[in-house]
């Protein structure tokens, strides 16, 4: 990508209370924020790694899918706890800016030109003592980790693997209806997770998403959200 700011993204740069970054999309439905203003790094281990954790203590081998990737916080979240409990991973992300994806991939190639992007990358990884770049890129050069585009509310495209973890990330039901569906939650569900110990966590706690994952077989509870946030949502499945 040759630009060096988000803002000819479609981006605003945005800095929570943490101090890590995140992003402003300016879309056509208005703009949303890919996390809360108290910290977008502690957002993130707390809705999400209340799940990766326990992921890795249960599984040999967790196989995660990561439904938004942004700037990557739940895939540098689990990268660094495989580095912790030194086991393998898989995972497969969804993000439907092809520009997100890139942006990532440069950001760990060390590829990025000076300027905006390239400074946020620099935040988010220098706030880590872990090496999580390397186990990242590790996991790509071997293809456990797979970057996909948007994930359609027809279930497209699969996940390749039977899902263990479910990272339910994806913008809010105003500006992306589809992925909160209650049909299609169910049949994505019902089709793609494994078959074992099965979890989900997600920042949003909608009557779509609970009926869906109940109907599945889950144990589904309402928990405190982030920083004073609406509920949110952890669920498990045990064989």
């Amino acid at each position: 990508m040759d630009s060096v700011s988000w803002l000819q993204n479609g981006y605003e740069l945005v800095s929570t209370r943490d101090g890590s970054p995140t992003l402003r999309a300016l879309l056509s439905a208005g703009a949303e924020d890919m996390h809360h203003s108290g910290g977008a790094w502690s957002e993130t281990r707390q809705i999400y790694g209340r799940l990766i954790a326990p992921a890795f203590e249960a599984l040999e081998h967790p196989r995660f899918l990561s439904l938004g990737l942004g700037l990557g916080y739940n895939e540098t979240l689990i990268a660094q706890h495989a580095l912790k409990f030194k086991k393998p991973w898989s995972c497969v992300s969804y993000e439907s800016d092809p520009v997100l994806i890139q942006a990532f991939e440069l950001a760990l190639e060390d590829r990025h030109p000076a300027g905006e992007i390239q400074e946020t990358y620099a935040r988010i990884f220098g706030a880590i003592e872990e090496p999580v770049k390397d186990e990242l890129l590790g996991a790509l050069a071997e293809g456990r980790w797979i970057l996909e585009g948007a994930l359609t509310p027809g279930g497209r495209p699969v996940p390749p693997f039977q899902v263990d973890a479910y990272l339910w990330d994806a913008f809010s039901q105003r500006t992306s209806p589809g992925l909160w569906e209650e049909s299609f939650l169910l049949e994505f569900f019902a089709s793609s997770a494994s078959r074992g110990w099965c979890g989900l966590s997600s920042y949003a706690c909608v009557g779509s998403l609970k009926r869906a994952l109940k109907a599945c077989g889950f144990n589904v509870e309402s928990l405190e959200g982030f920083h004073g946030k609406r509920n949110s949502t952890l669920a498990f499945r045990q064989p």
